[in-house]
C-alpha cells in the first residue's frame, strides 16, 4: 500500500508523519465516527531518503503485516471469545455463564494486546518505508 504524507518530526532514521484521512471521510459532513475522531492520521516510518520535516513522501507499508495486525486486533478476539463462550456452554454449563467467559476472556484479550502492543511496535518497526519524495502535481 503506497501513500502520500508530509513529515512533522525527525529521530534518527526515523520520521512521524502526519496522512490525511480521505477514504473513510466522504460526503458525511462530520457525524461519522472517524470524522469524531479526527481526519489525520500521525505514524512513525523509516526515512531511508533523509527527508525533512515540511517535505510531501510517499510511503509503503506491508499489506501482510498490516493485515495481520488488524487481525489480531479484531477478528482473533472475537473468535476466541465464541469458541471458549460455546465449549463453556458444551459443558453444561448455563448460557449466562457462557457468556461471561466469553466477555472475560474478551475484555483479557484486548488487555493482553494492549500491553503487547509495544514490543509489536518494535518488532514491527519497519512496516513503514518513506520510498521517494511526493511530486506537486
Amino acid at each position: 500500500m503506497t501513500q502520500v504524507a508530509r513529515i512533522v518530526a525527525l529521530d534518527g532514521d526515523k520520521a512521524t508523519l502526519v496522512v490525511e484521512r480521505s477514504s473513510s471521510c466522504g460526503e458525511c459532513h462530520g457525524d461519522c465516527l472517524s470524522c469524531v475522531a479526527g481526519k489525520k492520521v500521525t505514524f512513525t516510518a523509516k526515512n531511508s531518503i533523509h527527508a525533512d520535516i515540511g517535505d510531501s513522501v510517499k510511503v509503503e507499508s506491508s499489506s501482510k503485516h498490516i493485515l495481520t495486525i488488524a487481525f489480531m486486533v479484531y477478528i482473533l478476539p472475537i473468535v476466541l471469545s465464541v469458541v471458549f463462550g460455546a465449549l463453556v456452554y458444551s459443558t453444561g454449563a448455563n448460557v449466562a455463564f457462557a457468556v461471561t467467559v466469553g466477555v472475560v476472556l474478551w475484555v483479557i484479550m484486548f488487555g493482553v494486546l494492549f500491553f503487547y502492543s509495544r514490543k509489536l511496535q518494535k518488532l514491527s518497526k519497519d512496516i513503514c518505508v518513506i520510498t521517494g519524495f511526493a511530486s506537486n502535481e
